[in-house]
């Protein structure tokens, strides 16, 4: 089981990593709910206001500097997420289902120093005759 620190980590991590992308908004408005649902109204919009601070200050940066930011920002972020997560199991839930989301994503989203997750993934099909594909890391699963 993963522990607060490791839920908070890659959630601040996937948070951060998505901003610039078409994941962003998906980020920023699940985060605001887990906010809605676990922050008092105080906590909601300074959590809210920090986040989008985050998104202009990595936007600002000439692509090329955004991960390395991101990684140093995630840290800040982080500390402000475990806050959350403490408020309840359910709370620490919510901000893992939304980093596993995030890091699911097509495309994948840059988290730490590199792709956690190219995205691709087939599920409840069924295939009469031979499926091929190729990769570094691949399973299968057959039920």
């Amino acid at each position: 089981m993963a522990t607060p620190t490791d839920i908070v980590t890659l959630a601040a991590g996937a948070a951060l990593g998505s901003v610039g992308t078409d994941f962003w908004h998906l980020a920023r408005d699940g985060f605001a709910k887990v906010f809605r649902r676990h922050a008092t109204p105080d906590e909601q919009s300074a959590l809210t206001v920090r986040l989008d601070g985050f998104e202009q200050d990595l936007l600002a940066l000439p692509s090329g500097e955004r991960e390395t930011a991101a990684r140093y920002l995630s840290t800040g972020l982080a500390g402000d997420l475990r806050k959350v997560a403490e408020y309840s199991p359910q709370a620490a839930a919510d901000l893992r289902r939304i980093a596993e989301e995030l890091l699911a994503t097509p495309g994948g989203i840059t988290q730490g120093s590199g792709v956690v997750n190219s995205g691709v993934r087939i599920a409840d099909n069924t295939v009469k005759g031979d499926l091929n594909f190729g990769g570094h890391t691949n399973t299968v699963v057959n039920r």
